[in-house]
């Protein structure tokens, strides 16, 4: 919907440039409305912009660099929130691992051995959830490590 709202925006931004172009080529009493059609044309048409979503040959991986978890666990959730990195897994030992470039990680111990499946930040707390375990589906805390 604001994709929609914004290009809406954008061409009656463009037709207001026009108005204006339009008003001043013929308030001066010229002939010559090459000005005017130049300056359309290129309000109309402006260059391309190059993103992921016009050009996919320039989404590739290949600018990201493996790295390796703390535990060779089914990774299921991350967040980035706080300068902190929060990853929670389904299974394993530790099933938390947090890192604060996204490159080295630690282990952490999770409240209790649940299947652990994505990890939400919000009000200054960190907040998991589980799939599995006993009834508590739920963990949270404050800098995401305690």
């Amino acid at each position: 919907m604001f994709r929609i709202f914004s290009k809406f925006l954008i061409r009656l931004t463009i037709l207001f440039c026009i108005l204006i172009i339009f008003t001043y080529s013929c308030k001066n009493k010229s002939e010559d409305n090459t000005l005017l059609l130049f300056g359309a044309y290129f309000l109309l048409n402006p260059a391309p912009v190059k993103t992921c979503e016009t050009n996919p040959e320039l989404c590739t991986l290949s600018s990201f660099s493996l790295t390796q978890a703390t535990e060779a666990n089914v990774w299921a959730g991350i967040n980035h929130a706080n300068n902190l990195f929060v990853a929670v897994s389904q299974d394993g030992t530790n099933r938390v691992m947090t890192s604060l470039d996204g490159k080295t990680w630690t282990a952490r111990s999770a409240s209790e051995a649940g299947q652990w499946l994505s990890v939400a930040y919000g009000n200054n707390i960190f907040v998991a959830l589980s799939s599995g375990g006993s009834a508590n589906r739920f963990m949270s805390s404050t800098d995401g490590i305690n």
